[in-house]
This record gives structure tokens, C-alpha cells and sequence, in this order.
């Protein structure tokens, strides 16, 4: 579908995620596509670690020749965060927090940091 929605000149396709992240998919279709941007639609924030989601997001901007695009969202499943052991209740403030540290890996700034947040560690 990202092939043909290429070759009919859309601009850009997200992949949905449910089980498992979507970038191995965008990795995949950008092999296969020329010019069409990609991206999950949308990342859950509360389910994975913002360095983790940074890494994974540069691994594919670089994969893709600068046709990723980042989409983020708390998620729609609670449970999902019950099973990592986190309050479902809590989950806008942990997409906040982790947003934050997200950007903050992004903006290519040299100098390290620790993360001692609320949520996230590292």
C-alpha cells in the first residue's frame, strides 16, 4: 500500500501500531517507496521508554533518508500500561514527561544528561 500510495504521489502514510512499534514496517516500505514521507500513527508513549522511542525514531530518519515523521499519543488501551506495572490513571502525565525527554534527545544537543523523572529513568 505504501508503494502504490508512492507511485500515485501521496504525500505521506502512517502505520497503524497495536502490538508491536510500527518502525520496522516504515523501515520496510522505505526500502521499497521513493519519495513518501512515513510514520506510526501513532506512537503510545506511557508503553515504551522515551530513550528507547528517540533511538528508534533517529534509527528510522536515518533508514529512511529523512522521510520520517514522528506521531505520539497517550494510547487507548489502559490495561496495556497495567501490564508494565504503571497506573493507567497516570498516563497523560507519563506521554508529558516522556515527550519532553524525546525532544530533548532529538535537538541534538552534545552534552549528556541524566533522566531522573517521575516515570523514566536513565
Amino acid at each position: 500500500e505504501a508503494r502504490v500510495a508512492d507511485e500515485a504521489g501521496f504525500s505521506e502514510v502512517w502505520f497503524s501500531e497495536h502490538e508491536a512499534p510500527a518502525e520496522p514496517l516504515i523501515a520496510r516500505a522505505s526500502a521499497i517507496t521513493k519519495q513518501i514521507k512515513l510514520g506510526p500513527a501513532v506512537r503510545p508513549l506511557p508503553f515504551y521508554h522515551p530513550i528507547q522511542v528517540a533511538l528508534d525514531c533517529n534509527a528510522s530518519d536515518q533508514l529512511t533518508n529523512g522521510r520520517y515523521m514522528l506521531g505520539v499519543g497517550t494510547g487507548f488501551r489502559p490495561h496495556r500500561v497495567a501490564w508494565r506495572g504503571q497506573d493507567p490513571a497516570q498516563m497523560r502525565e507519563m506521554t508529558r514527561e516522556s515527550l519532553d525527554v524525546i525532544m530533548r534527545l532529538l535537538k541534538n544537543r552534545p552534552e549528556p544528561f541524566d533522566l531522573d523523572g517521575k516515570y523514566w529513568k536513565g
